[in-house]
């Protein structure tokens, strides 16, 4: 029997349960439920069924259906009564949900990466171009968001909001007087990746708009996150995403180990990622085994292996506890000593050349090995290039801007590559009286440079105003971390000597002027973890740790993670020192000591 539209919904709960919204024990035939009874208050009912639900802003539809195809059997053969006016067993608001049911976009598949994480209740301005052409909140899923999912778009997104009118806007001083750095003949294989025509139209102003790949989206995040994480200036100057991407679309070795690269960097979140990051990595080791076979005879060869090499490096440094890098700094600083005798690199491919110096400086400093680099390479030692030994593939014209990897610190990591030497001269030398005269008297000279050292006048040519004040606190953290390593090569690790906590002090400090989430945060992993080794306070353990908590999420790479680690690790093995002989009898723990017995790798850089 049909039900008709003025039926009644019978309440059960009293009035009184009802505005606590609680349980209401009251039945048929009972005067009173249990809590009115306690509570000496009339039971009763007196308020009427509301409607429920979101009342509906589209038209309703007709109640004869009109025969489509493509529609639900299920509707458009089903006999319609003709009195189903108000009785009829298919409402008008069950044909509409039917409807849309069956209109609804597929599930995503099996293999779509789904975030977890809960949306903010904010605006964001990096959504997709989908979900802003129809003004609705982007909950930035990646590879491709929910709304896009569920109606079937394209997803597309990028770190711009309108075109770049400049064509050299976005290319690094290397590249902005090579406006052929990108061939002609290699321009349709940019075309391979839709999505990343979004990035930068200046350096792709042309091509075919098609479904995204496995190799577009792990592009696409190399670009938007990955190269943001290894870099410490903005997007504009930031050779990781403006001198790697061209690279990578014209050369396969390149895109194998950038591939590789932001894989790796996905598969925290999403452990599927671990055979795609294989493979790539994979394919990027037998490629460059062929370059460096014809790094002897060809520059482009030489160029390309180089760069491979690098990413490749980056990639183990990045993972935390690997010892791969080591292999790869091996390979990349025998090639550039080999071709530095007999056919030196040329400045036009100076940055690569300073990451390597970068890493095997960093490597000496935390493992008191001798530098693999026969001589320390630092933009300054370019200044004297003749033109003539230009290679046409890059233009490597000096700039007051940033640097990538140093800030505006390029000259202060000279003289931390000197402590370097000196690290892994105090554990060659033999005890004697001239020994540790000579020993002294270089590391007060050294002392003497950092404490005199400042930052360089920074030229801010970018949109972010504060750019050169945050460098210049980046760079003063790093000079005082240096300060404090210093002091442990020559005196020990006594936390509680005066410059050491001078040292936690003023880090903490310059730390505390850069925002959370800055890119300025990935060159500040030396200085946290010169700080946490030093913090004696509960004060300074709970800034440095807050800290390096928001940096190990922000930055999402393993060195980052392992260096808070080991600073716990520290911090435990001082408080165990501590119960067991005393407060002040244990100085400090030689954490170099700790890393190199955990396997750590190069968790300062």
């Amino acid at each position: 029997m049909s039900t008709t539209s003025n039926t009644v919904i019978r309440l059960r709960a009293c009035d009184r349960c009802a505005a606590i919204k609680q349980v209401c024990n009251r039945k048929d035939g009972q005067k009173d439920c249990t809590r009115c009874a306690r509570l000496g208050i009339v039971c009763q009912i007196t308020r009427t069924q509301k409607p429920m639900g979101r009342p509906r802003k589209w038209p309703r539809k007709e109640k004869v259906l009109k025969s489509e195809a493509g529609s639900p059997p299920s509707l458009t053969n089903s006999p319609v009564s003709p009195d189903s006016s108000d009785n009829s067993s298919c409402s008008d608001s069950e044909v509409e949900r039917s409807f849309r049911r069956y209109e609804r976009a597929p599930a995503p598949t099996s293999g779509m990466i789904v975030s977890p994480i809960s949306l903010k209740d904010k605006r964001v301005r990096s959504g997709c171009s989908s979900c802003k052409s129809r003004r609705k909140k982007c909950d930035e899923t990646f590879p491709k968001c929910g709304d896009c999912s569920r109606l079937g778009l394209d997803c597309q997104r990028g770190f711009m909001d309108s075109p770049i009118s400049d064509p050299t806007s976005l290319m690094v001083p290397y590249m902005a007087a090579a406006p052929g750095i990108l061939p002609e003949s290699h321009l349709h294989d940019a075309f391979d990746f839709p999505e990343l025509l979004i990035f930068a139209p200046s350096m792709f102003p042309m091509g075919p708009v098609g479904s995204g790949s496995e190799e577009s989206n792990l592009l696409q995040h190399y670009a938007c996150v990955v190269s943001r994480s290894l870099s410490v200036v903005p997007d504009e100057i930031n050779p990781f995403l403006s001198l790697f991407m061209p690279m990578a679309f014209e050369h396969h070795a390149m895109r194998y180990a950038l591939l590789g690269l932001s894989a790796s960097h996905l598969r925290r979140q999403h452990p599927e990622y671990e055979t795609v990051m294989t493979k790539y990595l994979a394919l990027a080791m037998e490629r460059t085994r062929v370059l460096l076979c014809e790094a002897e005879t060809s520059d482009e060869a030489a160029v390309e292996g180089l760069a491979t090499i690098l990413v490749l490096c980056l990639h183990e440094i990045c993972e935390g506890k690997s010892r791969k890098w080591a292999l790869h700094m091996s390979a990349a600083c025998s090639l550039i000593n080999s071709r530095r005798r007999s056919k030196p690199f040329p400045p036009a491919v100076r940055f690569l050349l300073e990451s390597v110096a970068y890493f095997d400086s960093m490597a000496t400093l935390s493992f008191s090995k001798p530098a693999m680099l026969e001589d320390a390479l630092y933009p300054e030692g370019f200044e004297d290039t003749r033109p003539d030994e230009l290679m046409p593939m890059i233009c490597a014209p000096r700039s007051p801007v940033p640097h990538a990897l140093f800030g505006t610190a390029s000259d202060l990591f000279s003289v931390i590559n000197e402590i370097a030497i000196l690290a892994q001269q105090r554990s060659q030398f033999s005890v004697s009286e001239f020994t540790t005269d000579n020993f002294m008297s270089k590391a007060m000279a050294i002392d003497a440079k950092l404490m005199n050292w400042r930052p360089k006048p920074c030229v801010n040519t970018m949109k972010d105003p504060f750019l050169c004040e945050k460098m210049s606190a980046a760079s003063d953290a790093i000079r005082w971390a240096a300060i404090m390593r210093l002091h442990q090569l020559v005196y020990g690790h006594d936390k509680a000597h005066p410059k050491i906590q001078a040292g936690v002090k003023n880090i903490i400090i310059n730390v505390s002027k850069i925002p959370i989430g800055d890119l300025s945060e990935s060159i500040l992993v030396f200085p946290m973890l010169m700080a946490g080794v030093g913090a004696a306070t509960p004060e300074d353990k709970h800034a440095v740790r807050q800290r390096m908590v928001m940096m190990g999420a922000n930055i999402g790479f393993g060195n980052v993670i392992e260096a808070h680690e080991l600073v716990e690790k520290v911090w435990i093995m001082e408080e165990d020192a501590e119960i067991k002989y005393g407060p002040g009898v244990v100085k400090g723990v030689p954490w170099e000591v700790m890393m190199r017995e955990n396997g750590q790798t190069l968790i300062m850089s």
